[in-house]
């Protein structure tokens, strides 16, 4: 997943450091010399002039955000300062739900993380004045590519169907999409597979007798 924070391209994946692009030069944040070490997040977005990322590998429930000063208050770039990342710096979200976090959005001057197993709201004025509010229960959502903002408005895909949310409540647009799955014919056991997954498969020849095609796909950035 990318964001955009001053004049640089963040990129974040979860499984390696973090990486930023100024349109010429990448840059890894591994910790090396003066640069900073920031999670490893699966999510990213900026708000309130600070990088927010969302779950990591070994905490699935977890929120972190960059500092805007040292501990001297002088200014610091969260993308070169080796201060701009404190462990402290963190919220932890329902972590005994069972559901890591699989969405994070900011709306309406908030900051919504969005799990399986409901919406929570971060208000936060400063490190020191924060609240966390679930604002939604038993209604999530796992898809954050889903998740779009029209006429003031969020629309998300969740696990019963579509969904629209105005900060406060949230509302069904759609028929229940997981009884609609139940009806569709599933393939039969006699049905031929065959995995292309190189370039040389699509050249040589012609499969016959093939009713299905897998793709395989690469993990999410």
């Amino acid at each position: 997943y990318f964001d955009t924070f001053r004049d640089k391209l963040w990129i974040v994946n979860k499984s390696t450091f973090v990486i930023t692009w100024d349109g010429a030069t990448a840059v890894y944040l591994d910790g090396t010399g003066t640069l900073p070490n920031p999670p490893k997040g699966q999510y990213i977005t900026h708000w309130k002039e600070r990088v927010w990322m969302g779950r990591t590998d070994t905490e699935p429930s977890s929120v972190y955000f960059s500092a805007l000063t040292d501990a001297n208050g002088t200014n610091i770039n969260p993308s070169i300062s080796s201060a701009a990342w404190p462990a402290v710096n963190a919220f932890y979200i329902a972590q005994d739900d069972g559901s890591p976090i699989y969405a994070i959005k900011v709306y309406k001057d908030n900051l919504f993380i969005f799990k399986r197993t409901g919406i929570w709201r971060i208000i936060f004025e400063s490190q020191f004045n924060t609240e966390v509010i679930q604002s939604v229960s038993n209604i999530g959502c796992k898809f954050q590519d889903s998740i779009v903002e029209l006429d003031n408005l969020i629309y998300f895909v969740g696990n019963d169907g579509i969904y629209k949310f105005d900060g406060n409540d949230v509302v069904r647009i759609s028929q229940d999409i997981d009884k609609r799955f139940k009806t569709l014919k599933q393939p039969s056991r006699l049905d031929k597979y065959q995995l292309w997954n190189t370039a040389t498969d699509f050249i040589q020849g012609t499969l016959t007798n093939i009713k299905h095609v897998l793709y395989y796909r690469q993990p999410i950035t």
